[in-house]
């Protein structure tokens, strides 16, 4: 007996979420054993990336120490020029100012007269030379050698996790061992060829000094860039970086201990914001810090950290908080953190959301998306559900409206758009939440009593 009615049942696949936002690279030059970048990306935690959800993800991927097996001296005090040999080949690439890390190594007259960080001149596969000011006299205990970026690495990955409140994982991004100017022009390779793959990079410390750093990072300055650079820098870089929207450039307190990461934090801060309705984003100033020192208060540089605008830890002492909080919270030009982020999150939902109702309403064969009024406001509405949410979510304020040309108005003024399916007539008009900086209390005593 055949059936009275036939049930079809078609599945109509979820929408992913947009993860751009938590998806942050530590960029390494040489501190681990990853393969370094040659271009194109396979797969997100595939050479030349891995993937941390805890910092002891990091130790299993740290570059070792390597044997030195010789070390001389030429030249007299302070312009000494120290030439070390490794035991095998090191692979550094020749070329200067490749930051290497010295230690283990006893001097006849400083013992730890050779020690340090060094900005080293790579001569030949096995040989670097560095140079020192005061005379240590004959190695008489021969050390290691490290890539420098080994130490900051597992110090920017433990600030990370001393920030991370949501559990949110970061990737390193391995360029290979090189000085900063190379490191720039290989990150920018790779950014080029890898869109779309990371919303943050955290930099060397040593890059902020580089003068091919800022006509680099001028170039994520556009509104739909989407690309953030976080870093520290000293005094004589702070104003280098103001305007620049791309950059969020941080100074660590003049009592800092040297193992602290302040850009680290930002960083934690940003990718783990994970918008909701029960985890709204709030402005980034005063947000509270761990694991880095406060600068002095009154301290006499702080008015030029804030005109430059330079992220820097405060003391909460102001509102009986004995926290370390985040003064400033601002990209290089000024804005709060939390206002680029709010904008990228609308650009990338609501472009999700339309692309997946033009994709969807092609593959529906009951209601198809067709190209009249009705079409427009299906799109309408998918723009809008995506503004109603950044409002709940505290990333948009007030109630933002999504405007749709009517189908007559708009193919009438845009016969060509109609033949050719394109219609470019939704916009609305957002701003972003806005939190208190500063309060004015005035109180005004009178001799008469009330």
């Amino acid at each position: 007996m055949s059936n009275i009615v036939n049930l079809l049942v078609s599945v109509q696949p979820a929408i992913q979420p947009v993860m751009l936002q938590q998806t942050g690279a530590i960029i390494s030059q040489g501190g681990t054993t990853l393969t370094p970048s040659t271009g194109v990306l396979s797969a997100l935690g595939s050479a030349p990336t891995a993937f941390l959800s805890q910092p002891s993800d990091l130790t299993a991927i740290l570059a070792g120490a390597q044997t030195i097996s010789a070390i001389t001296t030429s030249g007299t005090a302070p312009n000494i020029t120290v030439t070390v040999t490794t035991a095998a080949a090191h692979g550094y690439p020749v070329e200067a100012g490749v930051p290497l890390t010295m230690a283990g190594t006893v001097g006849s007259i400083v013992a730890n007269g050779f020690n340090g960080t060094f900005n080293a001149t790579i001569t030949s596969t096995t040989q670097f030379t560095y140079p020192l000011t005061v005379a240590p006299g004959t190695a008489s205990t021969l050390g290691t050698v490290t890539d420098a970026d080994v130490s900051e690495l597992i110090n920017q990955v433990a600030e990370y996790f001393a920030m991370n409140s949501a559990g949110v994982g970061a990737y390193v991004l391995e360029l290979g061992p090189d000085n900063s100017t190379q490191g720039i022009v290989k990150l920018g390779t790779w950014l080029t060829a890898n869109p779309g793959i990371f919303y943050i990079c955290l930099l060397p410390d040593n890059w902020a000094a580089d003068a091919t750093l800022l006509p680099f990072v001028k170039l994520y300055a556009t509104n739909k860039a989407a690309v953030y650079f976080y870093f520290n820098s000293t005094s004589s870089y702070w104003a280098t970086y103001s305007g620049v929207k791309s950059t969020v450039n941080c100074a660590q307190s003049p009592n800092a201990a040297a193992n602290e990461e302040l850009a680290a934090a930002l960083f934690a801060m940003v990718l783990n914001y994970a918008p909701s309705a029960v985890n709204k984003v709030p402005q980034a100033a005063y947000t509270f810090l761990y694991g880095v020192t406060q600068w002095p208060k009154n301290n006499s540089s702080i008015p030029t950290l804030e005109t430059d605008n330079v992220n820097y830890a405060a003391s909460g002492a102001e509102g009986g908080l004995s926290n370390t909080i985040l003064k400033m919270g601002v990209y290089g030009d000024g804005t709060q953190l939390n206002n680029w982020y709010a904008i990228d999150w609308v650009d990338l939902n609501a472009h999700q959301a339309l692309a997946a109702t033009v994709i969807l309403g092609s593959n529906n064969t009951i209601n198809p998306l067709y190209y009249n009024q009705k079409g427009i406001d299906t799109l309408q509405g998918a723009a809008q559900s995506v503004l109603n949410q950044a409002v709940q979510f505290g990333l948009l304020g007030g109630t933002p409206t999504v405007v749709a040309i009517p189908y007559t108005t708009y193919t009438a003024a845009n016969p060509n758009d109609y033949a050719n399916g394109i219609y470019n007539g939704l916009y609305a008009v957002i701003a972003t939440q806005k939190g208190f900086l500063k309060i004015t209390f005035n109180v005004t005593f009178t001799n008469l009593a009330p």
